[in-house]
């Protein structure tokens, strides 16, 4: 994509979409570059290696070479954020990451509470709906959500030209977690084992502090029972 942005005659600006969970081994996630794991000669290597091998590289080398990071998903969207990077040191338009929490089912475009799959937090919210869920795990602690269609409006927002032209920043690094939560009570859902609540400041979960965004305006939909 890269590439096909610079071969572009009139490319504007580049934005990658990551993920606020890039880095996860971060108890706080800053606006900024932070190290990739490995360079990509290194992941080529990794890549012939698992197809040479007829079962693919055993687990344990996996993990090994995921290293601090939980997982192949946020190992290669830090990988790819720091490719943009790069390419943004030199690109002749302005490129920049942007990087929401965790996207689920929309607010209000192009219907209340459209989700295009039944990933993520999405079952939580079904199960609700169909009265099979009452009560979940860990339900001190907050769980980032943004709506898909203002994680898509977020983008767009942003004045990429002008933040280089300002000097500001090579590339720009831009977070979105539920700063907008309170927008989350005008379509509060009309189920009585749900409720909002208000998140509790710098929350962890046991033994899983690095897979959330800690984020001190978020809220959460909480499932009581």
């Amino acid at each position: 994509m890269l590439d096909l942005a610079l071969a572009g005659k009139r490319t504007q600006s580049f934005m990658y979409v990551s993920t606020a969970y890039s880095h996860c081994y971060n108890q706080d996630i800053e606006e900024k570059f932070y190290q990739a794991p490995t360079d990509m000669d290194s992941v080529y290597e990794l890549i012939k290696a698992d197809e040479a091998s007829p079962n693919g590289l055993p687990e344990h080398v996996m993990k090994l070479k995921l290293g601090k990071w939980p997982n192949s998903y946020c190992f290669t969207k830090s990988l790819a954020e720091d490719l943009v990077r790069q390419y943004g040191e030199t690109a002749p338009f302005p490129c920049a990451i942007y990087r929401p929490s965790i996207v689920t089912c929309s607010l209000s475009e192009p219907l209340d509470g459209w989700v295009g799959n039944v990933n993520g937090p999405a079952y939580i919210f079904m199960g609700t709906g169909l009265g099979a869920v009452h009560v979940t795990y860990y339900l001190g602690y907050p769980m980032d959500l943004i709506p898909a269609d203002l994680a898509n409006k977020r983008p767009h927002s942003l004045d990429l030209r002008s933040a280089r032209e300002m000097g500001l920043v090579a590339v720009l690094v831009r977070h979105q977690a539920s700063e907008q939560g309170v927008l989350f009570r005008q379509r509060q859902l009309a189920h009585p084992h749900v409720q909002h609540v208000e998140a509790p400041r710098q929350a962890q979960p046991h033994g899983q502090k690095d897979l959330l965004l800690r984020h001190p305006e978020s809220r959460l939909v909480q499932l009581l029972h």
